[in-house]
Order: structure tokens, then sequence, then C-alpha cells
């Protein structure tokens, strides 16, 4: 929904940097809600270490496959380069996986995913987020690029799909707690494939 009233309202108002500055004001706001209401943590603090290997390992990840995106787009180098980068990205990627396995204290727990029921719903969520991010990055060069519209017209119809799911979105958890998440959550999916197949 911010991104929507960005492009339709504050773009054609201020242009980009308006986009950015907008969000120090709300910031701030959450910063004093967050002091004036948020109740002390009562959380006993443990020392735990510092995962210095799965730091640097995930930032070398992360590094290369931003680097190699970001060069894939811009077309400056030559593609071996770039799937060095890639295959980089890889290594690292199960290097730091190798390495959250043996650490006492890791900066990601991998022990969390043998449990069944949250994988399954770590994985139904990336698979509806995929859908749902690659509308919301097609659509509006779609409605700009190939419909002509103008920024103000485009953004008020990207406005409509936030504005469905903050409608349907505490409809869907009270259904959830009446009929069970798993029968919601494969509705929902039905629905989004659906949704793909007719259009």
């Amino acid at each position: 929904f911010p991104v929507t009233i960005g492009r339709g309202v504050l773009l054609p108002l201020g242009g980009w940097p308006l986009i950015f500055w907008i969000n120090v004001p709300i910031g701030l706001l959450g910063m004093i809600i967050i002091i004036l209401f948020m109740p002390s943590s009562s959380v006993t603090h443990s020392q735990r270490g510092v995962d210095v290997q799965g730091t640097l390992s995930l930032m070398v990840t992360l590094s290369c496959f931003m680097a190699a995106i970001t060069l894939a787009q811009m077309n400056v180098l030559e593609l071996p380069f770039i799937l060095v980068l890639m295959g980089l990205t890889v290594v690292g990627l199960l290097t730091f996986l190798w390495i959250e396995s043996t650490q006492t204290d890791p900066m990601l727990d991998l022990t969390l995913f043998q449990s069944i029921p949250l994988s399954a719903g770590l994985a139904l969520r990336l698979m509806g987020n995929l859908c749902i991010a690659a509308i919301i990055f097609i659509l509006p060069f779609f409605l700009e690029l190939v419909q002509h519209y103008p920024p103000d017209r485009a953004g008020l119809l990207l406005a409509i799909p936030p504005i469905i799911i903050s409608i349907f979105a505490p409809l869907s958890g009270l259904t959830s707690d009446w009929i069970g998440g798993r029968t919601v959550s494969l509705v929902g999916l039905g629905l989004i494939c659906l949704s793909y197949v007719l259009s």
C-alpha cells in the first residue's frame, strides 16, 4: 500500500525523493508510539556467542548474488563473469548452511526446519509471496509502458490489491480459526492458480 500511495500520489507531487522523505515522519511516529505504549520486556537475557563465520559467509553470498543480478540487468559485463558470481553465490549458500549446522550459537537454527508443519507453512508462504510479488513488480510497468496510463491513475489502480488484502486478511484469519488453516491455505492457493490460468 505505501508503494501504491508513493507511485500514485507522491510521485506526481514531488518526484521520487518525496517517496523516501515521507518515511521519516512515519518512522518518528512509530518510535513515539513504541516509547509511550509498548511495555518493557521481561525476557531474561542469556549470554550467546556471535556467529562470525556464518555472518561473513552470508555477507559474501548476498554480495555475489546482488552483484550478479545488478550486472546482468545493466549488461556491463560479459556472461561468463556473471555466471562465476552466480556460482559463488551457490557455493556461499551451501557453505553458510554447513557452517550453521556446526555452530553452537548459529545465526539460523536449522533444527527449526525439522518441524514438518513449520517447513510446509514456510514453503506455502514462499509460493504465495512469489505469485503476489511477481504481479506487484510487473503490473506498474504494464500499466505505464503498455497501457500508457499516467502515474496517478496507475497508482490508483494498484491500490485495489492492497485494499482487498486489508479487507480479507482478517476474515481469512477468523475463518482459519474456525475451519483450520490447511483448508484456508489450499483454497487461497487454488484461487491464485485459477486467477493465473484465467488471465
